[in-house]
């Protein structure tokens, strides 16, 4: 009875489940469209929802999305499914349509994954190594915020004189008697102070010191991970540095983290680029995440870490290396501590930087 019961929860579970994953591939919208017939009002309110789909999107889903319109409009019945009339009303030679739709978006991820595929080159017409793409992520957090309090410097000049007084004394003696005789001429003692006090005052803001994220390891396989289920194949840092002879990926954590822009070496990076192309690699992605502070969220108490991600992806068959495209994101994270806010932010950057890596990548 117990193993019966057990098999029957262990059912209910996994039903929940895949139910609960089905619902996170689909969104519900609406649409409102006008047209001199049924059928043409139909046509508008459908463009219409798919209009108010596009504005709950965000990120590289959308970039890739608006790349795509055309072609993904062609197919918009497939897109979009359970199509309901929630009004029509039809007067004068012009009817209103409003609807209820469901966006099916595993449809449409599998549309872009098919365009971005019939979109390439045949295998026989390719570059040895044109579809082999470099990863490389970078992460630092803020490690001290410096403070400077408003400096003054002030210059103090002191004068002082001072007039005395002066005096004389006559005296004589006598075997029989002796008289003294006294005379002194005393002027006041005055003293006179004057002090000038002037200068000038500086105030510096707040200054930034970061250190690099020591948790990179799994950073870059969450990345990697949602690239190859997306058919992004990368190749491993790893081998990269013993292949191509490469700085390890900490490293570059390390210039990052003491960069005050953000930027590495112009000429560090040009090195880098023209062993990636003796190398014969394809593409070359570069994700950058920096968690810039933190705070207390007032609406949940909790700890909230913020900062931004930025991607940009380059093209290295031609001569000269091209870039494909970049994307820059805003992400935050909450925790009761402040280390588990800055894990739960640097996983949302890395599901942010995928979706960027995979738009730029599959634009071509």
């Amino acid at each position: 009875m117990l193993r019966k019961l057990f098999s029957s929860f262990a059912v209910l579970v996994l039903l929940v489940s895949i139910a609960g994953f089905a619902q996170a591939q689909q969104k519900f919208v609406r649409g409102q469209g006008t047209g001199k017939d049924k059928k043409e009002a139909m046509v508008a309110a459908k463009k219409s929802a798919w209009n108010n789909y596009k504005a709950e999107i965000e990120g590289a889903k959308l970039d890739n999305v608006l790349a795509n319109e055309k072609l993904l409009l062609e197919n918009l019945d497939d897109l979009m499914i359970d199509i309901t009339v929630a009004n029509e009303e039809c007067k004068s030679g012009e009817c209103v349509i409003r609807i209820k739709a469901t966006v099916n978006e595993n449809q449409i991820e599998s549309k872009l994954r098919s365009i971005a595929k019939a979109g390439g080159k045949n295998d026989a017409d390719k570059k040895e190594g044109e579809d082999d793409v470099a990863l490389l992520v970078m992460a630092r957090v803020i490690d001290v915020k410096k403070s400077f309090d408003k400096r003054v410097t002030k210059k103090k000049q002191s004068t002082e004189s001072t007039s005395g007084t002066n005096s004389s004394k006559d005296s004589g003696d006598s075997t029989e008697n002796s008289t003294s005789e006294s005379n002194t001429d005393t002027s006041s003692v005055t003293t006179s102070r004057t002090d000038v006090t002037s200068g000038t005052s500086e105030k510096k803001g707040a200054e930034l010191t970061y250190k690099p994220w020591s948790e990179m390891a799994d950073l870059q396989n969450r990345i990697s991970e949602t690239l190859r289920v997306n058919k992004i194949d990368i190749s491993m840092w790893s081998e990269l540095v013993a292949d191509c002879k490469l700085p390890p990926a900490e490293k570059f954590s390390e210039i990052y983290a003491d960069s005050p822009t953000g930027g590495l070496p112009d000429k560090f990076m040009a090195d880098i680029f023209t062993r990636l192309k003796e190398c014969k690699i394809g593409k070359f992605v570069i994700a950058q995440i920096s968690l810039d502070g933190t705070r207390k969220d007032a609406d949940t108490g909790l700890t909230m870490a913020s900062g931004n991600v930025n991607v940009q992806a380059y093209s290295l068959t031609g001569r000269r290396s091209k870039q494909l495209g970049a994307a820059n994101r805003t992400t935050d994270g909450r925790a009761a501590e402040e280390l588990d806010a800055q894990r739960n932010a640097l996983k949302k950057s890395a599901t942010q930087a995928a979706d960027a890596i995979i738009n730029q990548v599959n634009l071509r």
